[in-house]
């Protein structure tokens, strides 16, 4: 999986440096970047997260 995902978004990567998405370069427009780079991978691609994915290290 992880190679399938370095090789999906290293594509889409490429996509928005040929053509950029355009914005303001605010919350909205990062939300839109990430969804164009993570759509084919994940389903919640592009949407705010209402948990906390971080792990702690002790």
């Amino acid at each position: 999986m992880e190679e399938a995902e370095r090789q999906i978004t290293a594509i889409k990567i490429l996509d928005i440096k040929m053509h950029p998405i355009k914005g303001d370069l605010n919350f909205q427009h990062l939300l839109n970047i990430h969804k164009h780079i993570f759509e084919d991978i994940y389903e919640w691609a592009g949407e705010t997260r209402s948990v906390n994915i971080s792990s702690r290290f002790f």
